[in-house]
């Protein structure tokens, strides 16, 4: 897992999914995936300049462990 890619490498904000359960306040977790499918890149909606680039391996393992707590 990488993290934080500068925010010129950044895509556009348009490219970014919203989680469905997203908190009245704007704090939500947002993803995407390169065009590539290389990476999956993660961000909270409030730090956007914050984000953790994962392979699509650290992704699922992120998800399972999502999934069992």
């Amino acid at each position: 897992m990488q993290n934080s890619e500068p925010p010129s490498n950044l895509p556009p904000s348009t490219l970014w999914k919203k989680s469905s359960r997203c908190a009245q306040n704007g704090n939500c977790v947002e993803v995407m995936t390169r065009p590539d499918h290389s990476v999956i890149l993660l961000r909270n909606s409030t730090k956007p300049d914050i984000v953790l680039k994962l392979t699509l391996d650290d992704y699922a393992q992120l998800i399972a462990a999502i999934k069992q707590a």
